[in-house]
């Protein structure tokens, strides 16, 4: 207690005895005592409100990092990622054939009449339809559906 032997305690009381008188110095021991408590009592409290404070410091860093846990795995996430991707991809698709439709367009050479393709033949010198033509390099292009057959 406070760093006091039972000699000093002794010899206070024995002073606080003489200064006091005897009537007034259980008193005046149980108001320190008291003050005492209170101390011990508010040291505690603030000790519990710094551990709870950082408590409450590392609930925030775990609410935090599993808030970006769930974010980074949300599965719609992913998938409105992949269908962005995917659209991507179908936007130059069609460029493409928009373009290769353009090109086909200017640069198809036409024929008065279309051959039928019979079995055993070969496809790429036949366009095989009215709608299709065959491009100088040998392709065959469905003008209307913008399809390379």
């Amino acid at each position: 207690m406070l760093g006091l032997s039972v000699g000093e305690i002794f010899i206070i009381l024995m002073v606080g005895a003489l200064v006091v008188g005897p009537k007034a110095l259980p008193k005046i021991a149980s108001f320190l005592a008291r003050c005492y408590k209170y101390v011990l009592n508010l040291t505690a409290e603030a000790k519990k409100a710094l551990d709870l404070d950082k408590e409450l410091e590392d609930v925030a860093k775990i609410k935090k990092e599993v808030a970006q846990t769930l974010g980074s795995a949300n599965p719609v996430t992913e998938v409105k990622k992949q269908q962005f991707e995917i659209d991507e991809s179908l936007r130059g698709i069609q460029a493409d054939m928009r373009a290769v439709r353009k090109w086909a367009s200017r640069n198809v050479v036409k024929e008065e009449a279309p051959t039928p393709v019979r079995k055993g033949e070969d496809h790429e010198d036949a366009p095989g339809s009215t709608d299709a033509q065959v491009l100088e390099s040998g392709v065959k292009v469905d003008v209307q559906s913008e399809q390379l057959l």
